[in-house]
């Protein structure tokens, strides 16, 4: 696995008993869709007593949006063409996350309704603490751009 995804699992909390599946996960995404995975994210909570939940596995790569639900229980894979989607409209809900620096009580959920499709399905990521920062900077990498773009 790159080390740049290593270091980000290991700034969420991800333990080492848990990269092997994260690499796994990975490995399929890629011969799936034929394509090398450039960046990765945990959509993840946090809960009151401060433990981490992590939910879906979400990565990119040069052509599509991939990747695994609830990765750590079952598996149930997706692959988005990025070319050929539009966002019709994202949903934020935020505490205590200015958009520039994550602190240990920064939230951020990100809800993206695709213009294709009835009724509209959300893909929903989540962060918390450090994690917001991540999630902001995949937004403005990977997602914004398809804002209302109809290709």
């Amino acid at each position: 696995m790159e080390e740049k995804f290593v270091n980000y699992l290991e700034s969420i909390g991800i333990t080492q008993a848990l990269m092997p599946r994260i690499e796994n996960v990975i490995e399929v995404l890629e011969n799936l869709s034929g394509e090398k995975i450039i960046d990765i994210f945990i959509s993840e909570y946090m809960e009151e007593d401060g433990t981490r939940i992590y939910e879906d596995f979400r990565s990119f790569s040069k052509s599509y949006h991939l990747g695994a639900i609830k990765f750590l229980h079952d598996f149930r894979y997706f692959i988005w063409n990025r070319h050929t989607k539009s966002i019709r409209n994202i949903n934020w809900d935020v505490s205590n996350y200015d958009f520039k620096s994550a602190s240990p009580d920064s939230r951020l959920n990100l809800a993206c309704y695709f213009s294709e499709g009835s009724p509209a399905i959300p893909a929903i990521l989540k962060a918390s603490q450090n994690n917001c920062d991540k999630l902001f900077a995949l937004y403005k990498e990977y997602l914004l751009i398809l804002i209302g773009s109809y290709i």
